[in-house]
């Protein structure tokens, strides 16, 4: 056998090279056998194999995560979206990041606040309700696409009109009693075939 580092001559045995005092790295004589090689053979295998599953599993989670994230839509089209799609709100948190805040409304329900291009994303915890407050008051013309299916009433200073939408979604529409065109807030939530 040869030193690695020195190239002198050395027994077979030896750990250390008498010469310059290298450590040598032995192969057990069971590696060096026909078995030992198709162990060594299946033990990469199974960690490429495992490594390729672990890399799948992440890049199917990332389109996951990366579909769940507003991108081109508008807030109106997202919320609507997502109300159809009805993702709770861990994956959503998964998909944005930390929440704005999160409130307590009434009965143990609360609303997580998200922050998206442009406004603020509510997701409350009873599932499939979701508020939709943009930051410059909306006009009346994103809401063409749904059927007005009650008048303005009015509450606490602020007009609130329902609408049915596609895809068996419902709206209401919220506005200050003073400027009822502009809307503030949207609620979007899928109903319910019960």
């Amino acid at each position: 056998m040869l030193c690695h580092h020195c190239h002198s001559e050395i027994e077979e045995g030896f750990q250390f090279c008498p010469k310059c005092g290298l450590r040598l790295k032995t192969i057990s004589p069971f590696l060096r056998g026909p078995k030992g090689r198709r162990a060594i053979h299946r033990g990469v295998v199974a960690a490429v194999t495992l490594f390729t599953a672990c890399l799948i599993v992440f890049l199917v989670r990332q389109n996951q995560m990366s579909k769940l994230r507003q991108g081109e839509r508008d807030g109106l089209t997202y919320v609507a979206w997502l109300a159809n799609k009805m993702p709770s709100v861990s994956t959503l948190q998964s998909a944005m990041g930390r929440p704005t805040r999160s409130i307590q409304v009434s009965n143990g329900r609360s609303i997580t606040w998200f922050r998206i291009r442009d406004g603020f994303l509510g997701m409350e915890s009873a599932g499939g309700i979701f508020h939709f407050r943009p930051d410059k008051p909306l006009p009346q013309t994103p809401l063409l696409d749904y059927q007005r299916q009650s008048d303005p009433v009015s509450i606490a200073g602020e007009s609130l009109t329902t609408y049915d939408g596609p895809n068996d979604l419902g709206l209401a529409a919220l506005a200050s009693e003073k400027q009822p065109s502009a809307v503030t807030e949207l609620i979007v939530w899928k109903r319910s075939a019960n």
